[in-house]
């Protein structure tokens, strides 16, 4: 785990990346990929499709101990390597080796992904490999279209109550070795994202900083996780992340690509989806009689 987190440094951690024009003077494949990320959402344009292929989610559920890095960006990295999921129309085995936030600051939202070009605060990013094909987030991983799978959540910031994913922010920077730059913390996964796996869109995309590699299937979940305005004055104000403020990157043109939405109300469906729901109910409930 230790190796695989520090192979993918360069293309995750914050410091060190240019966010000056917000990757727009990015070279190389970051300018030139024809599946680059994030992406503006548009809802009204996805492909909507009930979903018969819920995640399965391993030990998300457990308490688990963290690693977490705050000099240059919110990453925090799990002790335990089996923490998995299975389902969500992928067809590997997805294990995941860390997540890390892009905020914004004071004035305006730095979520990565936006819908029909809203920006929220900030964005949390679960990044696994393919453990069916990969050992690690290693070369061939990120070469691999199918490499890489990342949870992405939205996160709403305003006069909500206190969230579990406050207090995991609040503990993060209380019990940090700022002089060290190191720290861990224990959490519960699943408490921090609310249980929720489903309601989601998916498209084939890319990292979203330097070396932008062209191995990610996204999902995204339309419903976004809160933090009030105490976490987010600590993420912006506190100097070590406060330096990276806006450390996100602007959309991406899709280039044809679809995005599916994945939900669970059927009358949100294309009438031939309605028509398949319709057909596996009914033979459902006949197998049951």
């Amino acid at each position: 785990m230790k190796f695989s987190a520090t192979l993918l440094a360069t293309a995750y951690a914050a410091s060190g990346t240019d966010y000056s024009l917000q990757g727009e003077n990015w070279e190389d494949i970051c300018a030139t990929g024809l599946r680059q990320s994030p992406i503006d959402i548009h809802p009204g344009h996805s492909v909507k499709e009930f979903n018969f292929n819920p995640f399965y989610p391993v030990n998300y559920d457990r308490q688990n101990t963290w690693d977490v890095t705050l000099e240059g960006g919110i990453k925090m990295t799990p002790n335990a390597d089996d923490i998995t999921f299975t389902g969500g129309y992928l067809e590997s085995e997805y294990k995941l080796a860390q997540f890390h936030l892009h905020w914004g600051d004071d004035f305006r939202g730095g979520s990565e992904h936006t819908v029909d070009g809203r920006r929220y605060f900030s964005e949390v990013h679960f990044v696994h490999y393919n453990s069916d094909r990969h050992t690690g987030l290693t070369p061939e991983a990120l070469a691999d279209g199918e490499g890489l799978a990342v949870l992405g959540y939205f996160i709403d910031a305003g006069d909500f109550p206190e969230s579990e994913l406050d207090r995991i922010i609040q503990r993060a920077y209380a019990q940090y070795d700022y002089e060290n730059d190191a720290g861990n913390i224990e959490f519960n996964a699943n408490d921090m994202v609310g249980g929720n796996y489903e309601n989601f869109y998916r498209y084939e995309g890319s990292l979203t900083t330097p070396t932008c590699n062209e191995a990610v299937q996204w999902t995204v979940f339309n419903k976004p996780l809160t933090i009030n305005m105490a976490t987010r004055a600590l993420i912006t104000k506190t100097a070590e992340t406060g330096a990276v403020n806006n450390n996100y990157r602007v959309p991406m043109p899709l280039n044809g690509r679809q995005v599916t939405f994945y939900h669970d109300d059927m009358s949100h469906s294309s009438a031939e989806s309605t028509t398949a729901s319709i057909f596996f109910a009914t033979c459902a409930a006949l197998a049951l009689n």
